[in-house]
């Protein structure tokens, strides 16, 4: 179980995973100390050139591993359903089919970014974009620890 964590810290750390995970790093939560290393996830970056950077992490990992457990950053299946999810809930009808039309395209991750970029729901969607990885974390840390009470 965490060690002595208020729901406000808690909150604070799923936000913050959240957050990374969007960049394309992994975080590595510690249960008990509540630290959070965060390493870069192997199919977004070579971690060869960057292993000598996050050698003391990496160490830090390995030598605690039974109280740590890992949280990824959303697979590319994962993030197509986050963006579908934000369609379906889009009430112009015009963008709606565009953004629709985009995702069944080659490039979906591309166009889809290009439509949203220039439309009034830009703000819409980082918001929905961050509730959806925030809830992914939080349903890591319900997994992980049974009876963790997360609002």
């Amino acid at each position: 179980m965490l060690m002595d964590v208020s729901k406000d810290k808690l909150k604070q750390m799923i936000k913050e995973i959240a957050d990374y995970n969007d960049s394309g790093m992994n975080a590595f939560v510690n249960k008990e100390s509540c630290k959070i290393i965060y390493i870069p996830n192997e199919l977004n970056y070579n971690l060869i050139d960057a292993e000598e950077f996050y050698e003391e992490d990496l160490k830090e990992i390995d030598k605690n591993y039974h109280h740590i457990f890992k949280i990824e950053p959303p697979s590319s299946n994962e993030s197509f359903v986050i963006m579908e999810k934000f369609v379906d809930k889009i009430h112009d009808n015009s963008l709606r089919t565009a953004l629709i039309n985009a995702l069944n395209r080659r490039q979906p991750f591309a166009n889809f970014k290009y439509l949203i970029d220039n439309s009034d729901v830009r703000e819409d969607w980082f918001k929905h974009k961050t509730d959806e990885l925030e809830r992914r974390v939080k349903m890591v840390f319900e997994g992980e620890m049974p009876g963790l009470n997360i609002v």
